[in-house]
């Protein structure tokens, strides 16, 4: 063996250590002329406030101040924070604060913690400014601590509940893709005194997603609808229209719904995939050819219409071309069970991440409505709950990661 070459190679790989130790770059002091390393801000809990801290993709570990850059009107902040603060501490136990001492994002979310089980719901917070640095104080929502089992049997875990919903009802349009109707059926409560103006809301809206009477005709003649990005707006509608009629068996939404599942179905591709756009018809005029639309098969997309197509099933629904649809995206989605999340399209498994998009997680709720996949459910419930440090990320950012 030549050992002068094993020598060699050692000190070869001992200087490249040393050089990417070097090369990693420091957090910066945003106290004494350092600047953001990205623009990317982070929503500051209930402080009214966005802020930047050093990250490494999604750690903040080494992060010890935090950069305010933005400030909501009327939010606890205003007033007492403005743009360019550098918030270096802080305490929600009614000590004074005192410099970060680990990771400055989990230390302020502790620190909001301690505040909202206390009654005033003091934050203090070391405040840097333009080379002085003050203790200020916040006053968040009393909200009490959370309980061992929280959510469950949690009473801080319902106020935050009741106060989205509050939220929701008093903000239209709210909840993007007509999720926000989704969350007032999910919060359906008979006991509590909103619930009827809340439910009525989400009738409402139900009832404004319901297509015309020559839409339905079109979509269930076999015909392929050719709107852009139509994949999007479908299977999420029909996911919160499935739900609502599931809930209410109003029977006014179930002819769209019969009409998007048949859409749905005959829109896949032969291997149960879509893109932004549905499948077009093959020459015979026949579905569910070969995706041949745009630049390719987009899963994020394809998958809420499996669950759709599932959900109305769940709704009675029973027309032939509704279970085949179902087994095509089945067989599709399921095989990458063992291998990795769940692709941009019709590629290998992503094998670098435990979620991608939310499509574990929603691969998990879809596989559990079939009954006859636990195990792939299984695996991609594990999957989602395995990228929990992954959740703030995705293509176009952490939307449908957080959502699923």
């Amino acid at each position: 063996m030549n050992h002068s070459f094993l020598a060699r190679a050692s000190h070869l790989l001992a200087v490249q250590i040393g050089l990417s130790i070097f090369s990693q770059a420091a957090p910066p002091d945003l106290t004494n002329g350092g600047s953001p390393t990205s623009s990317i801000n982070i929503n500051l809990g209930p402080t009214g406030m966005q802020g930047w801290l050093y990250h490494d993709k999604t750690d903040t570990s080494e992060s010890r101040e935090i950069l305010v850059t933005a400030v909501d009107p009327s939010s606890p902040a205003d007033g007492v924070l403005a743009v360019d603060d550098v918030i270096l501490g802080a305490d929600g136990t009614g000590a004074n604060p005192v410099d970060f001492t680990s990771d400055a994002r989990r230390s302020l979310a502790q620190a909001i913690q301690d505040a909202e089980a206390n009654s005033p719901a003091t934050l203090k917070l070391l405040r840097w400014r333009g080379g002085v640095t003050t203790s200020e104080s916040i006053t968040l929502q009393t909200l009490g601590a959370y309980t061992a089992t929280a959510p469950y049997s949690c009473p801080k875990s319902t106020l935050i509940l009741e106060n989205g919903l509050a939220h929701r009802t008093a903000n239209e349009g709210a909840g993007r893709f007509s999720f926000g109707t989704l969350a007032l059926l999910a919060g359906n409560d008979p006991s509590n005194p909103a619930n009827a103006a809340r439910q009525a809301l989400a009738q409402t809206e139900a009832h404004a997603l319901i297509e015309t009477q020559e839409k339905i005709d079109f979509w269930k003649s076999g015909q392929i609808d050719t709107g852009s990005k139509i994949t999007w707006n479908i299977g999420h509608k029909l996911t919160v229209l499935a739900e609502y009629y599931l809930l209410t068996s109003d029977p006014l939404v179930l002819p769209t719904i019969e009409a998007m599942a048949v859409q749905v179905a005959n829109g896949q591709s032969h291997l149960g995939t879509m893109g932004h756009q549905l499948t077009n018809l093959n020459a015979q005029g026949a579905p569910n050819d070969a995706y041949d639309v745009g630049y390719g098969t987009v899963n994020s997309a394809g998958m809420p219409t499996f669950l759709g197509l599932l959900l109305a099933k769940e709704c009675g629904l029973t027309n032939p071309e509704i279970d085949p649809a179902i087994a095509r995206a089945s067989r599709y989605y399921a095989s990458y069970t063992g291998y990795g999340s769940h692709p941009y399209g019709e590629h290998g498994p992503y094998t670098q991440s435990h979620e991608n998009n939310g499509k574990s997680g929603l691969a998990s709720l879809c596989f559990m409505l079939l009954g006859d996949r636990a195990e792939e459910g299984k695996f991609f419930s594990m999957m989602a709950t395995a990228a929990a440090s992954e959740r703030e990320k995705g293509h176009t950012g952490p939307y449908f990661n957080q959502l699923w």
